[in-house]
């Protein structure tokens, strides 16, 4: 090795430890390049995990709302529907139990979604998981209309 190879190859280290343009002075760590390859394989399975979990729980979510409206003409012909069961709900109450759903969900959808940036996806989903567990079992408790739409 000559005397040209050793001083090509301290440019070469000086190089490497120097900071470059976009980096601070006050910052000389190096970054390892991320391979494009293991970066876009990780965001799949991630994205796999949650888009699952989110399928479900929407699943969920479109089964219960579907359900309210189902127990509409559960029993009808017998007179023992929920109508009836809850003091003889009119037309317009009824619709008021189907719709009021919407409207907290409005307003509290992208509250929910900022709240993602305080505490962590698991956290966060497990309590809106644990939250709406409980007011479905209170709905089901309900006796009157003033119930139903509080719950809901």
């Amino acid at each position: 090795m000559g005397t040209n190879d050793t001083v090509l190859e301290t440019e070469k280290l000086d190089y490497a430890q120097s900071p470059t343009d976009t980096e601070s002075a006050s910052t000389t760590t190096s970054q390892t390049p991320v391979n494009p390859v293991t970066l876009k394989a990780a965001q799949k399975k991630v994205d796999r995990r949650i888009v699952l979990w989110y399928s479900f729980v929407y699943l969920i979510m479109k089964i219960h709302v579907s359900n309210v409206t189902n127990t509409a003409i559960m029993n009808v012909e017998t007179d023992d529907d929920i109508r009836t069961q809850l003091g003889g709900l009119t037309s317009g109450q009824w619709a008021w139990v189907l719709s009021v759903f919407y409207y907290p969900y409005m307003f509290f959808e992208p509250l929910s979604t900022m709240m993602l940036k305080r505490f962590t996806p698991s956290v966060w989903m497990s309590r809106i998981m644990v939250t709406w567990g409980i007011i479905s079992m209170c709905q089901g408790a309900t006796q009157n209309y003033a119930g139903l739409i509080a719950c809901r």
